[in-house]
């Protein structure tokens, strides 16, 4: 399993490998994406690469607390050495729960059903409210 850092740097390497400074950097992350950043920069299989990458995300940014478990966002704070936010597999998950919300198409969408995908993907507890715990402003 790759960790958390690894994979944050490897997703940062892969959006913005050939992208001058100040450019904008878009992250489009689903299962092909996640599979080619395991196989290619981690060494992974691919079709182990999106539930690794989800249980490195989830072991670094969540914490259990007595039976539920919560967005701890202590976990991607920070810079790391080489320039890279400590932020970005954690921005990345986001953005994999907002691609799957695809799914959803057809149903009615609200504002709740990111959180949804969001508190599925981590297998988070989200409590009486729609953002998950940890989460709230």
């Amino acid at each position: 399993m790759a960790s958390y850092l690894e994979w944050n740097d490897a997703i940062a390497d892969f959006f913005t490998s050939g992208i001058r400074d100040g450019a904008p950097v878009y992250l489009t992350v689903d299962n092909d994406s996640l599979a080619y950043i395991g196989r290619h920069y981690l060494e992974l299989p691919p079709k182990n690469a999106r539930n690794d990458f989800i249980t490195a995300v989830t072991e670094r940014c969540t914490e259990r607390v007595g039976t539920e478990r919560r967005v701890k966002l202590e976990g991607a704070k920070g810079i790391a050495r080489n320039g890279t936010p400590n932020s970005v597999s954690f921005l990345a998950a986001m953005v994999l729960a907002a691609h799957e919300m695809q799914a959803d198409e057809g149903q009615h969408i609200d504002g709740t059903n990111y959180f949804r995908r969001f508190t599925e993907l981590l297998d988070l507890s989200s409590g009486q409210q729609s953002r998950p715990m940890g989460f709230i402003s």
